[in-house]
């Protein structure tokens, strides 16, 4: 009769050991699936203020040729922006 209980015991530990394990793969998944698209949605919103570049006006006087070259200039490194330039390649140096 003793070997009989242990083996009741055992044989209703298991299913609750499996069923405890399953919950535990459920949790751990649906942890790392909440983490993975909080980390693409905050790439994303990195991506799109990356390149928000404001846009040239539209041409219709030599005034006009003047004020968005001023505007492409702030966005050209190699232009008069240059000084920023300078500071992003000392900053990328270190990587």
């Amino acid at each position: 009769m003793k070997s009989s209980k242990k083996q009741s015991k055992s044989s209703t530990f298991k299913p609750i050991l499996t069923l405890a394990i399953i919950c535990l793969i459920i949790v751990t998944a649906y942890v790392g699936f909440v983490g993975f698209e909080t980390y693409l949605s905050s790439q994303e919103a990195k991506t799109i203020t990356a390149n928000d570049v404001k846009s040239a006006p539209p041409i219709e006087s030599t005034a006009d040729l003047d004020e968005a070259e001023q505007i492409l200039d702030q966005t050209n490194p190699s232009g008069s922006n240059n000084d920023d330039a300078k500071q992003l390649n000392q900053e990328l140096s270190g990587f």
